[in-house]
């Protein structure tokens, strides 16, 4: 068996501590494989360095037996504990585990009273009113688990953005090192930066294919690999996540590129536009109105040879954006170095792991001119949410900040209320608190299974009061955990446009919320937002560039986008909300 890399050795060992959780071991015992698994994970040095230099045994979270593991993986490829976990647990148990209200426990005991091992069994348990009676389920449970098979179903095998961003990254670096290899670049479906993924693609020019793809088939960690063309190999990791390889000549390379990265309807009207043009249009190949192949030198020539500028690849999914190019309409896209500072990040007030002071020094390192922190409101006891005594003892270490370093990075001080079941803003009773704050984040964390008249009434009845700046993650989703609430989005939007409210672009890679479909409506309607990434540390506020994404695939105007405001200009807008204005 092939030696695994890095992150393959972290699958394995977060796998043992969800093996481990199944078969009803103790928690700690559990956490000491996920500890090591996200250790590992984090680490920047390859496995065999690690190993070698003597550094695996100093990361935090690794002991003896998590090392032993990684060791034997490194030099065999496999690790007979985990061969032996997988052998006395039913693998489909890990797919029944993902369901949303199936927790370990609930998920041993559907396994020794019913004998569910898989979806299947799972789903036709549900459907003949199995689990209703088991102690600790009850009849709701029925159709939220049957609900939540369906989603597991339609999620298997994909990534977040970010997890399939590291590793089409990373077998781009693999590819990039082979000999031969002339230029290399990631397509697909990550390129245009859609929220999840099934696949990473890579496209490399060779001036022989043949020993790429060969090299390509004898990757690490790599399963069921197999040549899919004469110019294409495909395989999958242990979670399911494929990945391709396209190999072609350096003329052919621009032309693939195009073409892998999509989308199918982007490329079905480009080829409609390079036919008007006297062209065709070809995977590998384009032709002149003789059949004469023509030779770009990169993906732009492409597009100029058709009488277009270059479509960004985020845009490049069938949605008119041919038409716009065509009339020379496409407008300028956001980018990352236009932020300025950003809203919704946490501390060690509430949740965060960082105190005010490194988050904001961790914003400076980043350029940025300010920084808002958004902790808790104390309906969230869950999370260490701030009552009035703490947010005025928060208050003045903010002030002590802003007093000795406001010249270079000015800390606004803001709070995430919860928006109560009833509509009601969380802190709204306490007199003067929350007009004493910079600016308000209201976000829904509880009540989810509301109807949708009610839940939406719920939000509204929230932005109608004059302190709310933003409204947080709007569709409370969780990408391939759970759906968002039922909520009339299209009711939403009016009112925030109406009322001067920004809609949040929760950047974090597992909620990228509100939707990048949604803004297109929304910036019709002229709302505004601010890209937040929901940092409960300082590297995750670095999740700034997944709302960048989004914002770009979006169409959102720059100037909408209240990160890329000039501080005079944030604290003039403030100020107006504040007094009740716009």
């Amino acid at each position: 068996m092939r030696p695994v890399d890095r992150h393959a050795a972290a699958r394995v060992l977060d796998e043992i501590g969800t093996l481990l959780e199944l078969q009803g071991e103790n928690r700690f015992k559990v956490r000491a494989y996920t500890s090591a698994a996200k250790a590992l994970a984090r680490a920047t040095e390859s496995l065999p360095d690690l190993i070698a230099g003597g550094a695996l045994a100093s990361l935090g979270g690794i002991g003896p037996a998590t090392r032993a593991v990684i060791e034997e993986l490194a030099e065999t490829g496999a690790s007979s504990y985990h061969a032996e976990l997988r052998e006395r647990t039913p693998l489909g148990l890990l797919q029944v585990l993902r369901v949303p209200g199936l927790g370990a426990s609930k998920v041993r005991t559907l396994h020794e009273e019913l004998g569910v091992a898989s979806l299947d069994d799972l789903e036709g348990a549900a459907a003949a009113g199995k689990l209703a009676p088991l102690k600790g389920f009850g009849q709701g449970l029925e159709a939220t688990v049957l609900e939540g098979a369906a989603f597991v179903r339609a999620t298997l095998g994909r990534r977040l953005l970010s997890g399939a961003d590291r590793a089409a990254r990373a077998l781009a670096a693999y590819v990039e090192a082979l000999r031969g290899v002339e230029e290399v670049a990631v397509a697909g479906s990550i390129r245009r930066r859609d929220e999840t993924h099934a696949e990473a693609v890579v496209v490399a020019s060779a001036r022989d294919a043949a020993p790429v793809l060969a090299a390509f088939l004898d990757m690490p960690g790599l399963e069921d690999a197999e040549l899919a063309a004469p110019d294409a190999a495909r395989g999958r990791l242990s979670d399911g996540f494929r990945l391709r390889l396209v190999a072609v000549s350096a003329e052919a390379f621009p032309l693939a590129v195009l073409a892998e990265t999509g989308s199918r309807e982007h490329v079905e009207a480009l080829s409609g536009w390079a036919t008007l043009a006297g062209l065709e249009l070809h995977p590998r190949r384009l032709l002149d109105s003789q059949g004469a192949a023509a030779r770009p030198a990169a993906e732009e020539d492409v597009y100029r040879a058709i009488g277009f500028e270059w479509i960004p690849p985020e845009l490049r999914e069938g949605l008119g954006e041919t038409d716009r190019a065509a009339e020379g309409t496409l407008p300028a896209l956001l980018r990352e170095d236009d932020l300025r500072g950003c809203f919704h990040n946490h501390t060690t007030w509430s949740d965060g792991s960082a105190s005010v002071e490194a988050m904001a020094r961790a914003g400076l390192e980043r350029g940025w001119r300010y920084l808002g922190v958004a902790d808790h409101s104390r309906a969230a006891a869950y999370a260490g949410g701030l009552g009035p005594e703490d947010l005025a003892a928060q208050r003045r270490e903010i002030d002590a900040w802003n007093e000795q370093h406001g010249d270079r990075l000015w800390v606004f001080q803001g709070v995430e209320a919860d928006i109560l079941a009833d509509g009601r803003l969380d802190l709204a009773d306490e007199e003067g608190v929350l007009d004493g704050l910079d600016y308000v984040v209201a976000s829904v964390h509880s009540a989810f299974a509301l109807d949708e008249r009610a839940q939406t009434e719920r939000v509204l009845s929230a932005l109608a009061h004059p302190v709310v700046t933003f409204l947080g993650h709007p569709t409370g989703r969780r990408l391939l955990q759970r759906e968002g609430y039922r909520l009339d989005l299209e009711a939403v939007l009016q009112f925030a446009a109406a009322a001067g409210v920004a809609i949040e672009i929760n950047a974090n890679p597992r909620r990228l919320d509100l939707p990048w479909r949604w803004w297109h409506r929304a910036r019709v309607l002229g709302v505004e937002t601010a890209i937040n990434p929901d940092a409960h540390s300082p590297g995750e506020l670095g999740n700034v560039r997944f709302g960048v994404d989004v914002a770009r695939k979006g169409l959102i105007d720059p100037g909408a986008v209240w990160n890329t405001f000039a501080i005079e200009k944030v604290r003039g807008r403030l100020a107006r909300r504040a007094a009740g204005g716009r």
